[in-house]
């Protein structure tokens, strides 16, 4: 339990926590059930929880960020994969008809990560401001994070039909990696400055 930081402490416990958590969770799962809804399973529940292991040493209740985090993952979940049909349907980033059917471009994926980006970052800013000031931009954080992460871990997925050796869950355990990454950096930055604000 984190008690007191300054500096760069909280920073470099946040990357830490969000990094390995995600990462290590995914990996985990990914050896011992090889299904991909439960390497994402595993990668939200241990990374979740290892950001709030740094958290409840910083803001009161902060439990509740297990809470929100997880509701704003499945609503993202949700309104993303609904954008991601529409992009499809209206022909909007769409790389290639295969055969006669629409296959969603990086413009499409860009699209659904922002939305599941901005509804993870509204629903863990809702728990945040009432114990800091100056958090107003996590929700933007959150959407860049999430932006750059599945921009930047895009090729795995490429990869991944290039290098037959490689299964569904372990591309996935390599796109959490890259994402939590991201979600690390970011928003981590943000934090280590909103916690040290008076409340």
């Amino acid at each position: 339990m984190i008690k007191d930081t300054r500096g760069d402490a909280l920073f470099l416990w946040w990357l830490l926590a969000t990094v390995v958590g995600f990462t290590g969770g995914a990996a985990i799962a990914a050896l011992i059930l090889k299904e991909l809804e439960q390497v994402v399973l595993g990668a939200a529940i241990a990374g979740v929880t290892a950001q709030w292991l740094v958290l409840r040493g910083q803001i009161a209740n902060a439990y509740y960020w297990i809470l929100a985090t997880t509701m704003g993952a499945v609503v993202g979940v949700v309104l993303g994969s609904g954008a991601l049909l529409l992009c499809v349907m209206l022909g909007l980033g769409v790389s290639w008809q295969s055969p006669g059917i629409p296959i969603p471009g990086a413009m499409s994926f860009a699209i659904a990560a922002a939305v599941v980006g901005a509804s993870v970052g509204l629903a863990q800013w809702l728990v945040l401001k009432r114990h800091v000031v100056r958090v107003g931009g996590w929700i933007t954080a959150s959407t860049m994070s999430w932006l750059m992460g599945c921009t930047l871990v895009g090729p795995l997925i490429v990869a991944s039909h290039v290098f037959r050796g490689l299964g569904e869950a372990e591309v996935a355990v390599g796109f959490i990696a890259g994402l939590s990454s991201s979600m690390g950096l970011i928003t981590g930055y943000l934090l280590d400055s909103a916690l040290h604000q008076p409340s």
